[in-house]
C-alpha cells in the first residue's frame, strides 16, 4: 500500500488545517474568511460549525461558506501556484466537495475514537506499506506522519523536504514512482 498525505482525523490535525493558533492580523484571506463566519467562543468545532454552514437550506448562508471552504482548500493545497480564479455563485453552490469534505471533520472522519487509526493500527500492519509525506504539507501535518511511523515500525516513511500536499509535485512524484516500483518487485 502507498499511502500520502497523512490525515489522521484527530482534533489536532483539524487545528492544524484551520490554523486555529494563526495571527488574524498575518493571516491568509482565505483563512480570514473561514474564521468570519465561525463562532470562535462556540463549543462546536470550526469542522462542525462549517459542516453546518455548507449543509444549511439558505444560499445566502450555504454559498458564502462553500466559497470559503473551497478557496481555503485551494489556497493551501496549491501554495506555490497562482490563485484560482473566482467561481460564479451557481458553481459554487453546484460543487458538492465543501459538504463531502466538512462532514469528515465534523464527525471525527466517522470514528469512533478521536485516536482511532493509531489505536487500530494492529489490524494493518501485515499490509506492506509506503508513506510519502511532504515536510511542507500545510493540509496535513508531517507529525501524524511520524506518529503513524512510529506506532507502525514496519511502514517506510519518505519525507518529500521539498514537497507540499499536491500528489503532483516533483519530489513527491518521484517518491511515489520509486515507492510503487519497489512495491511491484515485491509482488513479483
Amino acid at each position: 500500500m502507498i499511502l500520502r498525505g497523512i490525515y489522521l482525523a484527530r482534533p489536532q490535525d483539524s487545528a492544524w488545517y484551520y490554523h486555529v493558533e494563526q495571527d488574524p492580523q498575518t493571516a491568509w484571506p482565505e483563512w480570514k474568511a473561514i474564521h468570519a463566519l465561525v463562532d470562535q467562543r462556540s463549543s462546536l468545532s470550526i469542522d462542525e460549525q462549517m459542516f453546518a454552514l455548507i449543509n444549511d437550506k439558505d444560499p445566502l448562508i450555504s454559498t458564502p461558506a462553500k466559497r470559503a471552504w473551497s478557496e481555503y482548500g485551494d489556497s493551501i493545497y496549491r501554495a506555490e501556484l497562482e490563485s484560482a480564479e473566482s467561481e460564479s455563485d451557481e458553481a459554487v453552490a453546484a460543487n458538492p466537495n465543501p459538504a463531502l469534505e466538512s462532514s469528515y471533520g465534523a464527525r471525527n472522519a466517522f470514528f469512533p475514537t478521536a485516536n482511532y487509526l493509531i489505536e487500530n493500527i494492529a489490524k494493518i500492519r501485515h499490509i506492506p506499506t509506503i508513506v510519502v509525506q511532504g515536510a511542507r504539507d500545510r493540509v496535513t501535518p508531517l507529525s501524524a506522519a511520524i506518529e503513524l511511523s512510529q506506532a507502525w515500525p514496519e511502514l517506510q516513511l519518505i519525507i518529500a523536504s521539498r514537497s507540499g500536499h499536491a500528489a503532483y509535485e516533483p519530489d513527491t512524484v518521484s517518491f511515489l514512482v520509486d515507492a510503487t516500483n519497489r512495491l511491484a518487485k515485491k509482488q513479483k
